[in-house]
């Protein structure tokens, strides 16, 4: 046997008879212990069974003594090698020290090669959303191009119709005609301020945005002084485009210019179900049942008829969906329905 190993000889009445030098090593005792009843030494392994001592089928158990850990096993006496010892018991004592703080250590490292493993899995996800968003958003980009440049070029024959009424009208002035020019230059001013805008859309990956610095803006803000604002959104983060702060620029704007005398604006938010809904409402007129969709065509409304649309076009880069679904005669309430792992609360 290993003498670096404590041994403690255990008569059949449960008395120490003997211990070795390693057990004073290894354990706060001294030898006046010889002759004391086994008990005495519970105090050094608390969590082991009242029972386990009288047990001899070489079960172990850990305690921690001081700095070190100590294995304890019950062995029956061997009595042809020890026939002195009768049918008593050892006790053997093992520092497992290095065993148990290696075990840390590999526990340590393993949890730090999780979080690691964890953080690399984020990263990948989100790498992987980015591009996605952008490869959209390139194909949004080409779309809009199209159709902007179809938008445009009908507006211009419309000039050049009325324009050519006009000539034909010789001195008689048709200020209906003049109307509808002045009304077609707005819209062509509209359109390509409107791809000033959206050029932007999709240039860089989206990132994680904090809903309350978006209304911190200066142009938002400044939107915000004519209404009465009550934001109910506290530590929410969503991962959009760099441009979904023109989402609600855009949506106050509407309420602002269509909303018949909107005075209070409320952003708030709930989870359902894994997704987060992102709500904005206003007190103005709302828009008629029939027209719930179709407010997000290209084209529709008045003016451009481009801002609802060009909202959808960036909540969809990262597969945030919105719809109108307030009650008319009360007022809008636009629910961006916000998907799981786009958003983030604290």
């Amino acid at each position: 046997m290993d003498m670096r190993e404590g041994v403690i000889v255990i008569d059949e009445r449960d008395r120490i008879v003997e211990l070795n030098p390693a057990v004073m090593h290894l354990l706060p005792v001294t030898p006046s212990v010889v002759g004391m009843h086994i008990s005495s030494l519970s105090p050094l392994f608390p969590d082991c069974a009242e029972n386990w001592l009288n047990c001899s089928d070489g079960r172990s158990r850990l305690s921690r003594i001081g700095d070190r850990w100590i294995e304890f096993r019950v062995s029956p006496v061997n009595r042809k090698r020890m026939p002195a010892k009768g049918c008593g018991r050892l006790l053997l004592c093992i520092d497992v020290s290095d065993r148990e703080q290696a075990k840390q250590d590999l526990s340590a490292r393993n949890e730090e090669l999780e979080k690691m493993n964890e953080d690399l899995s984020h990263e990948v996800s989100e790498r992987r959303l980015a591009e996605t968003a952008l490869r959209l958003a390139n194909k949004k980009l080409n779309l809009l191009s199209s159709i902007t440049r179809h938008d445009v070029l009908n507006w211009v024959t419309v000039v050049n119709g009325y324009a050519r009424i006009l000539q034909e009208s010789g001195d008689e002035p048709d200020t209906d005609s003049l109307e509808k020019i002045v009304h077609a230059g707005d819209t062509i001013g509209e359109i390509i301020s409107f791809t000033g805008v959206y050029e932007e859309m999709g240039t860089e990956a989206p990132r994680w945005i904090t809903v309350e610095s978006v209304f911190e803006e200066p142009d938002i803000a400044r939107l915000l002084e004519r209404v009465s604002f009550s934001l109910e959104v506290s530590g929410l983060m969503v991962y959009a485009d760099l441009m979904f702060s023109r989402v609600f620029y855009n949506l106050l704007d509407n309420s602002l210019r269509h909303g018949n005398g909107v005075t209070t604006v409320r952003v708030s938010g709930y989870q359902s179900g894994q997704e987060y809904c992102l709500v904005y409402e206003d007190n103005g007129h709302g828009i008629p049942d029939g027209e719930k969709e179709i407010v997000f065509r290209q084209g529709h409304g008045k003016n451009s008829g481009l801002g609802l649309f060009l909202i959808r076009e960036i909540l969809d880069i990262t597969g945030i969906r919105i719809r109108e679904c307030g009650t008319f005669g009360k007022g809008v309430r636009f629910e961006m329905m916000i998907p799981e792992g786009g958003y983030r609360l604290s």
